[in-house]
């Protein structure tokens, strides 16, 4: 059995708008609504678990009512782990999604399912296109070669037992859920992402979802 949850707890403090951005409005429909599209009529995907802030709790369930609807956390962290127990007990592969990329594709949770056959935890991603630099107290100390840097993206593709495992092993606070099996020595890689799969933050990034979606 393979679990899709999709993360919608976060208040989007960077978005500046007057409720959190996956559940803003784009071309008349909700942020969160087009990956929850995307997972429920993608063939490999069983059940969809949807974590939110307990004030979108009602709401969202009655909107969905055939999705399981569950509380968050305080962190990402938190929701990921409350949205992994709350996965039924035959899954056997899970993946988890910010419910902010709205435009995550059939063809990437493709990709990474299949990548599972060799790999516990898959990420899809994108070459850094632009020069990094590692930075303290506003001064340059390095500027490391960008051929080795890739930007990740989500859904992240796991085995369900093994991921679990690491969550309950897991003393660090984590802002990525494939940095928790990286921690603890598993083998994880990347598969192509797309561009069009961003991340909205601010204001700005709904603009080019405009752009983009035209």
């Amino acid at each position: 059995m393979i679990t899709g949850i999709i993360l919608a707890a976060g208040n989007s403090s960077r978005f500046d708008g007057d409720k959190p951005k996956q559940f803003s409005l784009f071309n008349n429909r909700m942020i969160i609504d087009y990956s929850i599209s995307t997972f429920i009529n993608h063939k490999s995907i069983d059940e969809i678990i949807v974590v939110v802030s307990d004030k979108y709790l009602l709401p969202i369930k009655k909107l969905y009512p055939h999705i399981n609807v569950l509380v968050g956390g305080k962190t990402r962290q938190e929701s990921s782990l409350l949205g992994l127990k709350g996965c039924n007990e035959k899954t056997k592969e899970v993946l988890i999604h910010d419910a902010a990329r709205a435009m995550v594709s059939p063809q990437i949770i493709t990709r990474c399912l299949d990548a599972l056959d060799k790999f516990d935890g898959v990420a899809p991603a994108l070459p850094s296109i632009n020069t990094l630099g590692y930075i303290e107290n506003n001064i340059i100390i390095d500027v490391p070669n960008r051929d080795k840097y890739y930007e990740l993206q989500t859904p992240q593709c796991f085995n369900y037992k093994i991921l679990m495992n690491c969550f309950n092993k897991l003393n660090d606070n984590v802002t990525d859920d494939i940095s928790v099996l990286i921690k603890m020595g598993f083998k994880c890689t990347v598969v192509k992402g797309e561009k069009i799969n961003i991340k909205i933050t601010s204001q700005e990034d709904m603009n080019l979802l405009s752009t983009i979606d035209e």
